[in-house]
């Protein structure tokens, strides 16, 4: 288990906005949902990292024998707005860690319990998915999958990630996975073209999208899978398609095929 402590000012916050959503409007009385993100962070020596720059003796995840580590996708539940000026409390446990064996070789799946709280009281429960894999042999890059069609889709939008908004999430949430900045790494280790999106930062843009869309919504929870890669300086399209009590979100490449899936439960409204 580990247990982290962190004030919530408002300095993060405002340079994430900066960064991928700066015509938004004046900054928000409570910190939007998805953004804690941006704090707690952990700082582990460099003798403490894997060769990916991914943690390694962490005090959580054991030591697994796999080059590489990636993330999943994630389960959110905002059981209340954090607001700015709180200190609270990160801790994390281990759950499940899950052996497989896929196309490309062997697989393990690690599942992380955390709660944020303040005191007695669970303000947000997160449980994150990573996977380790072997050495990449080539051409064993996850693909995407077809999308929903574009005539169903409700919201819409578009942006591309650019390498210096890759260095600045980087640089927020002291993430030195080497996938987002070492095209050599990401080439000759991975198998993979480019620079690689940040798992946690499309679910940040897929939760925006959201609260974009439904700002009288407040989401409950939001789960994000990953499909595929999403590549620095390749446009990606957002789709979004309200349903009852919620909505499903999409981050589609160019073809409109899916690189991660979303799906938002909103708040039930506050009894008269």
């Amino acid at each position: 288990m580990t247990s982290r402590t962190d004030t919530i000012r408002r300095e993060p916050a405002r340079a994430y906005r900066d960064t991928f959503a700066p015509s938004d409007p004046a900054e928000p009385d409570a910190l939007p949902p998805g953004w804690h993100k941006l704090y707690f962070t952990a700082a582990p020596r460099l003798d403490e990292l894997r060769p990916d720059g991914t943690p390694g003796r962490d005090g959580v995840v054991p030591d697994i024998a796999l080059p590489r580590r990636l993330y999943a996708g994630e389960e959110l539940t905002f059981h209340r707005p954090i607001r700015f000026g709180e200190t609270l409390e990160l801790t994390t446990t281990l759950g499940d860690v899950k052996e497989k064996t896929g196309g490309s070789g062997p697989l393990v799946f690690v599942t992380l319990e955390s709660t944020i709280r303040s005191g007695a009281e669970v303000v947000t429960s997160i449980r994150q998915r990573d996977v380790f894999l072997g050495e990449a042999p080539p051409g064993s890059a996850p693909r995407p999958v077809a999308g929903p069609a574009e005539a169903e889709w409700t919201w819409t939008g578009e942006l591309t990630v650019t390498p210096v908004q890759l260095f600045r999430f980087s640089a927020l949430t002291f993430n030195s996975h080497r996938i987002h900045y070492d095209r050599d790494w990401v080439r000759d280790v991975e198998g993979q073209p480019d620079l690689i999106v940040h798992g946690p930062l499309l679910e940040l843009l897929l939760l925006d999208f959201c609260v974009r869309n439904a700002p009288d919504h407040p989401v409950a929870r939001f789960s994000m899978r990953a499909i595929a890669p999403a590549y620095v300086d390749t446009p990606i399209r957002l789709a979004g398609v309200p349903q009852p009590g919620g909505a499903r979100v999409w981050a589609l490449d160019d073809k409109g095929d899916v690189l991660s899936t979303g799906e938002a439960a909103w708040a039930a409204p506050d009894a008269d």
